[in-house]
């Protein structure tokens, strides 16, 4: 069905505050040699239509001097209008997630977090997540009286200041500003300034902790994880090799690549290191075997603790490294990783073991060749025996000898 451009009213509801100018001469062009190919949404009002979803297609061809276009009619409540919009900016990643946890909040006031995740195919962690992120922004970053934009910011990128501790002290740092925008380097600069005037807040069991482990040593052995992420995740990283990496190099910001069961937050917010995270399967994660590095943080730190090949599978994912065909699938897709994250590191840890297939045995250590020039150190990080209890005793009943034991890499970063 068609109609003339002018038959259509936009929305009164808007899930989106921006719209870049460069997306719209793109699809401009786009429309002018081939067309639009995709209806716009519509709804029936007095004298025409609301448009729904399709804003940037309808912008565009206004640009080209389109007369008429392609709709879709639909009937749909003001809640209904929320979520379509909602879910095809999400589809196409044209929505902050400023203006998603603004949605969600509005959408909590009729609707339970559980319904708002079912629609939108989300976990109710990640629907709580976007609003806590919208509810920062308005009430802590934005200064008083002031009408910024926050569109530029992810969610996981304030999740650490967003504390009952730290929020005071943005609110106090943020007083005083007067800025159109806010961005991650915003960010990274209240993070000093609460570093800097409130000090370490250490928890008592790292403090404890440092005490008798403030040297870092091509040895380490952990006896227990303590309370940092989630102990139930298979795949952990012992939470206090990142402490004394921490306490050894002091970086002011580590990112991690593969957060998994988020035990490296956990270890940041204790140590007061401003950190980022990502993993292939969170819901707004990215594959880094793909990603253009543009879109990965630079950092002090990297830690990067990896699939071990197929010991333990995480999603069907084709560049999930745990789903790799073979090993040498596997170090080729591990080896575009390390380039990608040195590039963007002063100091890249990787974590990562051997695999015993028998009759074959895989080192990830093949591949020091490629860095020899850039290694710093290289540690063994030995098991305790109730960390991989069962597969230890199979080893046994098999007459293998049992690995205990896997490996740290410390490599220079091409980052200064």
């Amino acid at each position: 069905m068609q109609t003339k451009i002018e038959n259509i009213k936009l929305s009164h509801i808007q899930t989106r505050s921006t719209y870049k100018e460069e997306t719209i001469d793109d699809l401009a062009n786009s429309i002018k040699e081939y067309g639009i190919l995709e209806p716009l949404i519509v709804r029936e009002v007095n004298n025409g239509f609301e448009l729904i979803a399709g804003c940037r297609r309808l912008r565009a061809a206004q640009k080209v001097g389109l007369t008429s276009v392609p709709i879709e009619v639909k009937k749909l409540s003001d809640d209904d209008v929320l979520f379509v919009q909602l879910i095809e900016n999400i589809q196409r990643e044209e929505i902050s997630d400023y203006d998603v946890g603004k949605i969600f909040s509005e959408l909590s006031k009729k609707l339970t977090q559980q319904q708002i995740a079912e629609k939108v195919g989300f976990s109710i962690r990640h629907v709580q997540r976007f609003i806590e992120h919208y509810k920062f922004c308005e009430t802590s970053l934005r200064p008083i009286g002031h009408d910024v934009d926050f569109t530029p910011l992810k969610e996981s990128q304030t999740r650490e200041l967003r504390t009952e501790i730290k929020e005071p002290k943005v609110q106090e740092i943020v007083k005083d500003w007067d800025k159109a925008k806010i961005t991650k380097d915003d960010l990274r600069e209240i993070w000093r300034e609460i570093r800097t005037d409130c000090g370490p807040e250490q928890r008592e069991d790292v403090k404890n902790f440092l005490q008798t482990h403030d040297i870092l040593t091509s040895l380490v052995r952990y006896e227990d994880r303590g309370n940092f992420g989630n102990a139930n995740f298979h795949g952990n990283s012992p939470p206090f090799l990142l402490i004394q990496l921490i306490n050894q190099y002091r970086p002011k910001n580590v990112y991690d690549p593969m957060e998994g069961g988020f035990t490296n937050r956990d270890v940041c917010q204790v140590m007061n290191v401003a950190y980022v995270g990502n993993d292939l399967n969170e819901e707004n994660g990215y594959d880094l075997v793909e990603v253009d590095e543009a879109q990965i943080p630079k950092s002090d730190l990297t830690f990067f603790h990896p699939p071990y090949w197929d010991l333990i599978k995480y999603s069907s994912k084709p560049n999930d490294l745990s789903n790799a065909e073979s090993w040498e699938i596997f170090i080729d897709k591990l080896r575009i990783c390390i380039v990608k994250l040195l590039h963007k590191t002063k100091l890249l840890v990787l974590l990562i073991g051997d695999v015993s297939k028998p009759p074959h045995y895989y080192t990830p250590l093949i591949i020091l060749g490629d860095f020899a020039n850039r290694i710093i150190r290289i540690l063994v990080h030995e098991y305790t025996i109730k960390t991989g209890l069962h597969a230890f005793y199979q080893s046994i009943s098999f007459g293998q000898i049992p690995i205990v034991h896997d490996y740290v890499l410390i490599i220079k970063g091409d980052l200064p």
